[in-house]
């Protein structure tokens, strides 16, 4: 490589920055932030209308690239009625929906903070219990 070629003929001095006062990095966090913003706003601003609309949009050649994604996956969503493409968007909106889970037992007997009472355990049944917690306990530890 010839000298100067790398940096367009401007040679830096080892340590120094080639961008000594211009523009900060954003980051790519930053970066994802204004994406999922700008994805939003896209699916939103197609969200309301009517399937003829959404194929108008589609055969117009001034749409951008990302919004003829997002028609696509709107389109063929709403053709098909492919609930997997529909929920992308959604998610990507609204945020995905929280699953719960309830782990408590029917009888409310295992629920969460409820004791167990061991005073009934024979010391063979009590002696296997302790084997088992200290496998447990020593199992992730190891870990």
């Amino acid at each position: 490589m010839a000298y100067g070629k790398k940096t367009g003929g401007r040679n830096f001095k080892p340590g120094q920055s080639g961008n000594p006062s211009g523009q900060k990095n954003m980051g790519m966090a930053n970066a994802r932030k204004i994406s999922v913003l700008v994805f939003s706003e896209i699916v939103t601003k197609y969200m309301n209308l009517t399937l003829e609309q959404v194929n108008d949009h589609f055969k117009d050649p001034q749409t951008p690239a990302l919004d003829l994604i997002v028609l696509k996956i709107l389109y063929e969503g709403i053709k098909k009625g492919d609930q997997i493409r529909l929920g992308f968007l959604l998610e990507r909106t609204i945020g995905k929906v929280k699953d719960v889970i309830d782990h408590t037992s029917s009888d409310k007997s295992m629920s969460p903070g409820t004791k167990v009472d061991i005073s009934s355990l024979t010391k063979d049944e009590l002696k296997v219990m302790m084997k088992v917690f200290s496998s447990e306990i020593k199992n992730k530890s190891d870990v």
